[in-house]
């Protein structure tokens, strides 16, 4: 039934393609961002250099209010981490938070 679907939305072109959020729409405070099946919460406050640097790993914003999606998430100071990284360091604090939660 599902595929019956799908090929119909797909022949009608109901489906809309949808757009990469702007790198200058980054979230608050105390929000999550997603990476797959990874989420982060927000907790220090995001400078632009930051977010471009997420967003080029992968990170969006979860925009989806109701989320019931099941993620892994990742450590409350992982954001902080990254935050006080320098620019040149931040790729490995960032490995290294990845080993610490598993693959993603």
């Amino acid at each position: 039934m599902a595929t019956l679907k799908d090929t119909a939305r797909t022949l009608f072109k109901v489906r809309v393609k949808r757009k990469a959020p702007t790198s200058k729409q980054y979230p608050k405070s105390g929000a999550y961002i997603v990476r797959g099946d990874a989420q982060m919460v927000v907790t220090a406050e995001l400078n632009e250099v930051l977010w471009e640097w997420l967003v080029l790993q992968g990170w969006r914003a979860n925009s989806f209010p109701r989320d019931r999606r099941q993620y892994a998430q990742w450590p409350t100071n992982s954001m902080a981490i990254l935050a006080k990284a320098p620019a040149g360091e931040r790729e490995n604090s960032y490995q290294q938070l990845m080993a610490k939660v598993g693959k993603h």
